[in-house]
C-alpha cells in the first residue's frame, strides 16, 4: 500500500523525523487570535480542494464512500462557528450535506469536496474511500493522506496546487 502525505507544510522544514519544525497556524481557529486572516485560511482550504480534485481526476476517482463518519458539532454551531470565524462571506458550511453524511454513503467528487471542506474546518471527520484499493484519511492540522495500492508518485506530484506539497510516505506490504 502506498501512502501519501498532503499538506501546506513544506517538507524543507521538516526534521529528519518528519516532524514539521517551522512555526505555522494550524486551525480556522487561529483567524480569531490574528495567527491568520480568514482570506489565507480561504486560500489554503481553496488549495486543498483543488489538489483533492486534481489527484481523484488524474486517477479517475468518481465518486467515494464516507466511513468512520464522526460528527464533532450540531448543525447549530456549525452556521455559529462559520459566522463567529468569518467564513459566510466566502463559502458557509454545507449544511444540508453536514445533515446527509451518513456512513456508508457515496458522494460524487464535487460532494467529497464540500465535504473535505467541512473536515478542515474541524466540523466533521470521516475516511473516503473508492470500496475498492483507494482511500482519502486526515489528520488534525490539515493533513490530507491519500493511500492506493497503485504506485502513483509520479503522477501525484503533477497534482499539487501552489502552497501544497505531496510526499510519499511510505510502501507498506501486506502479509
Amino acid at each position: 500500500m502506498h501512502k501519501y502525505r498532503i499538506t501546506k507544510y513544506d517538507p524543507r522544514y521538516r526534521n529528519r523525523d518528519g516532524i514539521y519544525t517551522k512555526q505555522d497556524w494550524t486551525s480556522v481557529s487561529d483567524t480569531e487570535c490574528g495567527a491568520l486572516t480568514i482570506e489565507k485560511y480561504i486560500d489554503t482550504e481553496d488549495r486543498y480542494i483543488r489538489t483533492f480534485n486534481n489527484i481523484t481526476s488524474v486517477v479517475g476517482i468518481s465518486c467515494l464512500i464516507v466511513s468512520s463518519l464522526e460528527k464533532m458539532l450540531s448543525c447549530h454551531e456549525v452556521e455559529e462557528r462559520d459566522k463567529r470565524y468569518g467564513l459566510t462571506k466566502y463559502y458557509s458550511a454545507d449544511i444540508e450535506l453536514f445533515n446527509e453524511v451518513k456512513e456508508g454513503i457515496r458522494l460524487n467528487i464535487g460532494k467529497a469536496s464540500d465535504l473535505i471542506r467541512l473536515i478542515l474546518r474541524e466540523y466533521i471527520w470521516c475516511e473516503l474511500s473508492t470500496g475498492n484499493d483507494e482511500k482519502f484519511t486526515f489528520g488534525y492540522d490539515h493533513y490530507m493522506y491519500f493511500y492506493s495500492d497503485k504506485e502513483y508518485s509520479d503522477v501525484l506530484m503533477q497534482c499539487t496546487c501552489d502552497g501544497i506539497f505531496i510526499e510519499e510516505l511510505t510502501v507498506m506490504r501486506n502479509g
